[in-house]
């Protein structure tokens, strides 16, 4: 359990600690150095050799850490985070690592929400991911990717209608979501979300009202899609998945105004983790402070989600290569990771076959790639076959078409190897077999439009996308700024 901090006293010239006692086994212990005097009685005649001394014994401070469980598997969600996340950091994670990581107790401030976010935090947490628009922290000691017990903190996009909280009619883009809305007022005109009770907490020099909700499917439909229990859909802060309260969970919600729009507070736990992590989360909130009102973190029609279906007839800019939009007549799925987005009709044959566009940044050596000429020589030169190398045109610019077969380690990088990160998720081609690939000089720098897929028969559905593909892709022009999305 969480507990505010006790003092354990002990004999005369024991340590003198203070405990914070945290979810698990593992426990904070602050040992004050304990200094010890041995004064000599007067009078004392012993004539040993330090006899007129006293005797000073120093105790050094002892502190348990908590670690990240399973941390091998902590460190492949990193290396997911780096390689296949097209999302930015932020300037926490840059500068202190990549979650999940063990936040101590102490001063943490956070950009990813748009708004300065600190947190002057009295115990540790861990922090699991902290995304353009959202964040999520949970216990020390919780499993990775936690279900229960988490403190998800939102920057939202909008809040669910209330003809829609139990459909699945909502996408991607602000279409269709309420950006207006007070919590309060979305809480009244949904049924089957109940308010039991109500409160304020003071927080710097603004307050976070908090409401505690449950979710009862008895007096409004619900979905049967998640688990615990059944469901409502809540927010949309902009990652690929909307934030659901579920029935057979305990809900507390939190709401800071903002002028420019509200951070939500998201605490779901059992009966059993309720009471000791609820308090831990008002105790967060009651040290958290916000910086000057700011907009948002996301830009009109920008995807940072790794999979995500776009609406049809609206341009959207794919974090994945910022440089481009994409525009359908059809709703399609898009796949993205840095430095490189795929678009498909269906997800009929995923993984199997793909059209896209990479942008490579280094060999798999790490030799920078800066002309096409280069990224050729790269896939000729290390490709397990080469069938043809031919010239082309892409996007209006000269290209040249290399058809050839890879199956071992990837040919390049998408984006740079960082240290102490396996460098296998930012590697080009993977999970393909049989490739085309366009190599061109653009203002995106050396640009590769592929078809691939596992085989021979795969390459072939994948080239039959290739037309739809290249004319939903607009490459931007920096120079006059044609893929500024609408403001």
């Amino acid at each position: 359990m969480w507990q505010h901090p006790r003092r354990n006293r002990r004999g005369s010239g024991d340590v003198v600690g203070v405990e914070f006692s945290l979810p698990g086994s593992m426990t904070r212990r602050w040992a004050a150095a304990t200094v010890a005097f041995v004064a000599l009685a007067a009078g004392c005649t012993d004539s040993g050799p330090n006899a007129d001394e006293g005797t000073v014994v120093i105790r050094e401070e002892v502190v348990d850490r908590p670690v990240v469980p399973s941390e091998p598997s902590a460190q492949i969600l990193r290396e997911q985070r780096i390689y296949a996340d097209p999302a930015p950091l932020g300037t926490y994670q840059e500068a202190n690592g990549v979650a999940p990581l063990i936040l101590d107790p102490g001063v943490h401030v956070f950009d990813n929400l748009g708004i300065e976010f600190t947190l002057e935090l009295d115990e540790f947490w861990r922090l699991d991911w902290a995304h353009p628009g959202s964040m999520l922290l949970t216990a020390p000691d919780a499993g990775l990717d936690p279900l229960l017990p988490a403190l998800t903190i939102h920057r939202p996009i909008g809040f669910a209608p209330p003809f829609d909280v139990a459909s699945d009619r909502l996408g991607a883009g602000p279409a269709g979501w309420q950006p207006d809305w007070r919590l309060a007022d979305w809480i009244d005109a949904i049924p089957q979300v109940v308010l039991l009770q109500e409160g304020t907490i003071p927080m710097g020099d603004r307050v976070a009202q908090w409401f505690d909700v449950e979710v009862d499917p008895e007096l409004g439909p619900t979905k049967d899609s998640c688990q615990p229990g059944s469901c409502v859909t809540f927010l949309w802060s902009g990652k690929h998945t909307h934030s659901v309260a579920r029935s057979r969970e305990r809900i507390r919600w939190y709401e800071i105004d903002d002028p420019q729009g509200p951070i939500i507070g998201f605490v779901s736990a059992s009966d059993e983790q309720w009471p000791t992590f609820v308090e831990a989360a008002d105790r967060l909130f009651a040290g958290a402070t916000l910086g000057p009102s700011a907009p948002p973190p996301f830009a009109e029609r920008t995807t940072h989600a790794t999979f995500v279906e776009l609406p049809s007839n609206e341009a959207w800019t794919p974090a994945g290569i910022p440089g481009i939009r994409l525009e359908s007549g059809n709703f399609f799925l898009v796949l993205q990771r840095p430095g490189q987005v795929t678009a498909r009709l269906s997800s009929a044959g995923g993984g199997a076959r793909d059209v896209g566009i990479a942008t490579p940044v280094t060999d798999w050596d790490g030799t920078p790639l800066l002309t096409a000429a280069e990224v050729v020589d790269a896939i000729t030169a290390d490709a397990d076959q080469v069938f043809a190398v031919t010239d082309g045109e892409i996007f209006g610019a000269s290209a040249t078409i290399v058809d050839f077969d890879h199956r071992g380690d990837p040919l390049m990088m998408l984006t740079p190897e960082r240290i102490g990160f396996d460098p296998t998720l930012g590697g080009w081609p993977r999970e393909y077999g049989r490739v085309r690939a366009w190599v061109a000089d653009t203002t995106l720098g050396p640009t590769v439009l592929y078809a691939a897929g596992e085989d021979e028969r795969r390459l072939e559905n994948a080239l039959g996308e290739l037309d739809w593909f290249t004319g939903i892709v607009t490459i931007c022009d920096g120079a006059t700024d044609s893929c500024e999305p609408p403001r």
